[in-house]
């Protein structure tokens, strides 16, 4: 049958390329978001250390700075500062 009518055995043959590219890009698509939910997975994780990283930092700074008196004004300072940054951000939430 399809060699009486070369054009359908042509449609055929290019509809079966067609599929077999739907199904190789669908499991190129899991593919990607399988790697894309990783990444994800790890830039939390990463922001999650870079802020244990950041409070240890400023744990360390906080003890240098309570070491002398200039400093201690200076650290007085900085968490006068943050405190007034948390009460904005407070204030903001309440809005």
């Amino acid at each position: 049958m399809t060699d009486e009518f070369p054009e359908l055995k042509r449609v055929s043959a290019k509809l079966d390329k067609f599929i077999q590219e739907h199904v190789r890009m669908k499991e190129e698509l899991l593919k990607v978001k399988d790697e894309r939910d990783e990444m994800s997975a790890k830039r939390t994780y990463m922001k999650e250390q870079l802020a244990v990283q950041e409070k240890k930092m400023l744990t360390g700074r906080i003890a240098e700075n309570i070491q002398d008196d200039q400093s201690r004004k200076a650290l007085k300072l900085r968490i006068n500062e943050l405190v007034r940054e948390v009460d904005k951000c407070i204030s903001l939430l309440n809005q």
